[in-house]
């Protein structure tokens, strides 16, 4: 994967992660590709380590734990686990 590559999937998994969908909107997209390949080297450790924080803490357990909740039956957890 390219450089470029990374920093548009990168963003596009930030971008869905935020707002729980896409946008499309060409003179946004040029922005942000513009903004990320300006970026440095730091500054693309430090959104990548942002990023793979949120999708340890946004999982498919947590997803299924919150529809559970908002359902009311916490007791269909796996395990049995109220």
């Amino acid at each position: 994967m390219t450089k470029v590559s990374k920093i548009l999937f990168g963003l596009f998994l930030v971008s869905s992660l935020i707002s729980g969908f896409m946008v499309y909107n060409v003179e946004d997209v040029a922005d942000q590709i513009f903004e990320a390949y300006q970026m440095t080297r730091r500054e693309q450790q430090r959104r990548m380590s942002q990023l793979r924080r949120e999708v340890q803490r946004h999982n498919v357990f947590r997803w299924v734990d919150s529809f559970l909740e908002t359902i009311g039956r916490p007791d269909l957890r796996p395990g049995g686990v109220g």
